[in-house]
């Protein structure tokens, strides 16, 4: 990943009224770097963007994304909470 680019997170452009934007960028990363730690981070920023600009559809899109990432991680705990609250069952 582009080194700098993990200190920004989807607040810093929701201030700016761009976080759509922010949103689809950070998804676009995640999905160029599909593994590791850094991956994470990328799609989870997606989904909290998409989340602050109210748009289901995509946001939905990443979280399965992010779900299917944490499994191949090992981190099935996290991937099992996220699936949950994807369902609208948290």
């Amino acid at each position: 990943a582009p080194s700098g680019w993990r200190h920004v997170r989807c607040p810093e452009f929701a201030r700016a009224g761009e976080f759509p934007d922010a949103a689809y960028a950070f998804w676009l990363l995640g999905s160029l770097h599909p593994e590791g730690t850094d991956a994470v981070y990328a799609l989870e920023s997606a989904k909290e963007g998409f989340e602050m600009a109210r748009l289901s559809g995509p946001r939905r899109e990443v979280g399965e994304e992010l779900v299917a990432l944490l499994k191949r991680l090992g981190r099935t705990d996290e991937a099992e909470k996220l699936a949950v609250e994807l369902s609208g069952n948290a």
